[in-house]
């Protein structure tokens, strides 16, 4: 009888320690935050906790996220738009960001308000600088 006893408490321990807790939007994960969450529940979009201190231009900005190092990057507008869909739980700052998603001709990419949920082509070649927006790097997990 003890046996099945120490038996029956050994399979639930082993059984809870096996068990991960389901990961949600919002939550701390790995270096950021889960920005979208894959059908899985498993895999998805990270991004930093904070936008880069500055606004950039578009080259700056993609230095200064590939300088973060292990996979960040400039969100696409797609992944932009489902962070969007639940910036009541991120918390994403409402201005304009950069993203990765070219536009048309060379020498334009997208950017995408988070305050209007809209994207717009804009120009990266600004040999002053004043072209800039916010940067809020992302990596996939």
């Amino acid at each position: 009888m003890k046996t099945k006893i120490l038996l029956t408490i050994l399979c639930s321990m082993l059984w809870v320690g096996s068990t991960k807790a389901q990961l949600k939007v919002g939550d701390a994960h790995l270096d950021g935050v889960v920005a979208v969450l894959n059908s899985d529940g498993k895999t998805g979009l990270i991004m930093q906790k904070s936008n880069i201190s500055k606004a950039l231009n578009h080259k700056d900005a993609k230095t200064a996220t590939t300088n973060l190092g292990n996979g960040w990057r400039l969100p696409t507008v797609q992944e932009c738009i489902a962070m969007y869909k639940i910036n009541s739980v991120l918390k994403i700052p409402a201005t304009a960001y950069w993203t990765g998603s070219p536009y048309g001709t060379q020498g334009y990419v997208l950017t995408f308000s988070f305050q209007s949920g809209t994207s717009s082509p804009n120009n990266t070649i600004s040999l002053r600088g004043d072209n800039t927006q916010s940067v809020r790097p992302v990596k996939s997990f």
